[in-house]
């Protein structure tokens, strides 16, 4: 028998007594080391193994065991992934689970009849923001998170590509968390950027896992626009707000970075009254001064919207009116563009996919996934993901409901 040194490039290896944690951030497994010997055993002669450091297996096989190890830890994140910084359970979606990527608000791809399609490759989110929508960030608040394979999430937005015609396309990579918390966040903007039909590839996010490594791989991979989140620049605001103890210095290094790149900056604060009123003048003076080139708007100032399963921080909720007249005097002041549209990104409505279910019609739908909260599942029916609720049988089973929700080819029901 040999030797045989197995290095493991992007993922950490750590032995805990009897048992094994393979690290892949923002995700962890764990097995037994029982499990890949046998495993090993069965498709190898091994006479021994022992795990040197992080990055290196070393095996005393008859025959190189790399491929067999590197499948089984790869089955064990598919099986049994945890997100180390949510702390919850994380779910791989690839096509061997035959779901769809279209019907879901959590992941996938969704098509609001404009040539925008909206790709939510992951959930979950390193901050814990006071006026989060959908209550993110490490917690409870969700049960579990799920990670898309980036292959997948290409080819089903190919086909949505080609369905809206090849052209003028904006790929927008959101969801309910952090884009970069994404393993392949750079492969995914490499083939967005590949696919013919794709001209804008723009990103939402919080950007505190940005650096000048990955702004520079983003860049060249494609990316032509950060959406940056930053609600201020002031360290106890920051604590505050995004309940997350990054400094403000380290906010404008990340901003500075990108106005240096060839990515276009879009700084997109959240206004919460008599919390960082002070805050969004101070941002909008600051990044004026770097003088930022773009083809669009440089400021994407929200309004705080209270929503049912969001984070309600005290905050007196401006009226749309009061919101704009704001932002309009704060535009005669810098002579900036703050009251925004969707022209103002050239987005235009463009054929949508057609809706597969009426509301309220009910149907039968085959649970496939547990949901994010308890008594709630993702199904299959015609072609699309479904988000059920108030069912608490178990999954693989074909249940009755009642679609609640079909806006934007997202669906809702209710078992019934």
């Amino acid at each position: 028998m040999r030797k045989y040194e197995v290095i493991l490039k992007n993922t950490m290896i750590r032995k805990e007594g009897n048992e094994i944690i393979a690290i892949f951030p923002p995700f962890f497994t764990k097995f037994r080391e029982e499990e890949l010997i046998g495993f090993l055993r069965k498709n190898i002669n091994v006479e021994d193994i022992n795990f040197e450091n992080t990055h290196k297996i070393i095996v005393k096989a008859d025959k190189n065991p790399k491929d067999f190890i590197l499948y089984f830890i790869d089955a064990m994140f598919k099986s049994r992934m945890m997100n180390i910084i949510t702390k919850r359970e994380a779910i791989y979606i690839d096509e061997t689970l035959e779901l769809p990527l279209i019907g879901s608000h959590y992941f996938g791809l969704i098509d609001r009849g404009t040539n925008l399609i909206q790709i939510r490759p992951i959930t979950g989110c390193n901050m814990r923001c006071i006026y989060c929508s959908v209550s993110e960030g490490p917690g409870f608040e969700r049960l579990r998170d799920y990670v898309v394979d980036y292959e997948y999430l290409l080819k089903e937005y190919d086909k949505l590509v080609d369905f809206k015609g090849r052209k003028n396309i904006e790929a927008h990579i959101d969801g309910q968390g952090e884009p970069t918390l994404y393993p392949w966040i750079v492969d995914l903007v490499q083939g967005l950027s590949d696919i013919e039909g794709t001209e804008i590839i723009s990103m939402q996010t919080n950007g505190y896992r940005l650096n000048d490594k990955l702004i520079e791989d983003l860049e060249a991979a494609g990316l032509t626009r950060i959406n940056l989140s930053v609600d201020s620049l002031r360290d106890e605001k920051i604590r505050l707000i995004n309940r997350t103890p990054v400094s403000a210095s380290r906010i404008k290094k990340i901003i500075e970075a990108i106005v240096s790149s060839k990515i276009r900056l879009l700084v997109a604060p959240l206004w919460l009254p008599g919390i960082n009123d002070e805050d969004i003048v101070e941002i909008i003076e600051y990044v004026l001064s770097l003088k930022p080139k773009s083809e669009w708007p440089i400021f994407g100032i929200q309004k705080y919207i209270p929503y049912a399963m969001g984070r309600k921080p005290k905050v007196n909720v401006m009226s749309f009116f009061e919101f704009y007249q704001k932002l309009r005097e704060l535009e005669q002041k810098y002579n900036v563009k703050l009251v925004l549209s969707p022209k103002d990104f050239g987005i235009h409505k463009r054929r949508s996919l057609p809706k597969v279910f009426e509301l309220y019609e009910v149907t039968k739908i085959k649970t496939v996934l547990p949901g994010r909260f308890s008594g709630e599942v993702i199904g299959v029916a015609k072609g699309r993901m479904v988000e059920i609720t108030e069912y608490y049988g178990s999954l693989g089973k074909v249940v009755k409901a009642k679609i609640l929700r079909n806006k934007d080819n997202i669906y809702v029901a209710r078992a019934l």
